[in-house]
């Protein structure tokens, strides 16, 4: 008599047809020649790596800190400054203004936690320590598949919006794109956080991508050398992304360094000073049939800076027998006449203490219940109301629509550390601007009364103006670059 095999669970036999798929696309790796490598075959591979990671509860710390190189990145920042302000003859700059002898990014850990479920759930927790089961949320971010929705419990404020700016936690184990494709080079969700495979399929379908090769590295490990270029609009500015992929890891990442370009040679050139990040995963561990992920990853952001040959001045740069002009008509260095140096301008670790893989299966992630007076912000139907009920956020019932603008503090729900860096405060640098626009007006009309009346010096103990101080400074280098972020900073004009 036949028996009847034991019916294998669904769920299962999912994971396994996925499991024997990913190593049948992933093994071929040993067995074909790099010529075999195509952009198809690439995406074919990490897309069957992303989808055997079914779910997912990952642990992380981050510790921020300045870059081995940020000492003589200020030194050497304060040396360019003053060579530049002789070649065109600005007043020189104070020598102490790019000087930091101390510290300036605080060196405590921030504590995270990201899930992500079988349903398509993802969340994403700051917490007050590392213990989860114990620690507290500070905030929080969820996707349901349609709305991001994020909670401070400590203000009882929610916000309904289609992005949401993310840590780098996703990112941290090598499951998705250092940077967005989809925004730019900032670490944005647009809806879901944007996968490896997604990033590249970005680049393909642009033409922005080159030939996938197979070099191998100093240890005579074979990897993958993928090449994605990219331009970003808020910053107008294209950037070079070389992404590594380790083939005795099923393509798991291992290196990221993202570089400023100019787009004018064919197809790009380098820019005279770029400024961009590198990323390193190490550590990785296998948390399925051929699917490995790290357990820690280094942020970098780095800086070029040049130097004259002569160790003195610039030289100008010589066109046709003539200076060469920026369009503002001042003369522009010949960088071929320089030294350069990249520096380590800042550094932030990214630490996982906890990886669980394909153990959360379908329990909801999202639609917490939040306290009565809790207000939320639907930043899709524009509209913002206070719950007088305990209630979930989305299709609220009982609520009273706030309708005061005031009542409305957009952006303040945003984690102040959702990426490495300098908590720089817009409101402080606001206010001083708007003090420093007062001052102006009033002593401009004090001293008009002064000339008005007879006089014409300005009031006394008035600041003495250097116009040589005013004239324009066409590279835009006095303000020093920003410490490590998912979101590069911004390139010299």
């Amino acid at each position: 008599m036949l028996r009847r095999p034991p019916s294998v669970p669904f769920r299962e036999a999912v994971g396994l047809v996925l499991a024997v798929g990913f190593l049948l696309l992933s093994g071929v790796a040993t067995a074909q020649g790099a010529d075999d490598w195509t952009a198809d075959r690439v995406l074919a591979v990490l897309r069957a790596r992303e989808q055997s990671v079914r779910s997912l509860d990952a642990l992380v710390e981050q510790l921020d800190g300045e870059g081995a190189d940020w000492m003589k990145y200020s030194h050497g920042k304060m040396a360019y400054t003053l060579a530049r302000d002789r070649f065109y003859g600005f007043t020189p700059t104070r020598p102490h203004k790019y000087l930091h002898e101390t510290p300036t990014i605080p060196n405590k850990p921030i504590y995270f936690r990201a899930r992500k479920n079988e349903h398509g759930d993802v969340r994403i927790d700051i917490l007050n320590k590392p213990d989860a089961e114990a620690a507290s949320v500070e905030w929080s971010g969820c996707y349901d598949g349609k709305v991001w929705e994020r909670n401070m419990p400590s203000r009882q404020r929610v916000t309904l919006s289609k992005t949401l700016p993310l840590p780098a936690l996703f990112p941290a184990i090598g499951l998705t794109a250092p940077h967005s494709a989809q925004a730019g080079i900032g670490l944005v969700a647009d809806g879901r956080p944007e996968l490896l495979s997604d990033f590249v399929a970005a680049a393909a379908t642009a033409g922005r991508l080159l030939a996938p090769r197979v070099e191998a590295t100093v240890d005579g490990r074979k990897v993958l050398r993928v090449v994605a270029y990219n331009y970003v609009e808020q910053l107008r500015h294209h950037y070079e992304n070389v992404l590594i992929l380790d083939l005795a890891l099923g393509l798991a990442p291992v290196r990221f360094v993202s570089t400023e370009v100019d787009k004018e040679g064919d197809p790009y050139v380098p820019v005279d000073q770029p400024r961009g990040y590198r990323v390193e995963w190490a550590a990785h561990r296998e948390v399925g049939p051929g699917c490995w992920l790290a357990e820690k990853m280094t942020y970098t952001t780095t800086a070029v800076l040049a130097a004259p040959k002569d160790g003195t001045d610039f030289q100008p740069l010589i066109k046709d027998g003539r200076p060469a002009l920026y369009p503002g008509g001042e003369r522009m260095i010949d960088f071929a006449q320089t030294v350069k140096t990249e520096y380590a301008v800042a550094t932030s670790t990214f630490t996982v203490s906890r990886l669980r893989v394909n153990e959360l299966g379908r329990e909801r992630l999202c639609g917490d219940q939040y306290p009565v007076g809790t207000v939320v912000e639907n930043r899709i139907s524009k509209e913002t109301y206070q719950l007088e009920g305990v209630s979930p956020a989305i299709d609220a019932k009982l609520k009273k629509m706030l309708n005061d603008p005031t009542q409305r503090t957009a952006g303040t729900d945003s984690p102040v550390t959702v990426s490495p860096g300098y908590r720089s405060s817009t409101r402080t640098i606001v206010l001083l601007a708007n003090g420093v626009v007062l001052t102006g007006i009033v002593l401009g009309y004090l001293w008009a009364r002064r000339r008005a009346s007879g006089g014409g010096e300005p009031p006394a103990g008035g600041p003495a103006v250097d116009s040589s101080s005013e004239a324009p400074q066409p590279e835009g280098l006095d303000v020093p670059p920003a410490a490590p972020r998912l979101t590069p900073p911004a390139p010299p004009a």
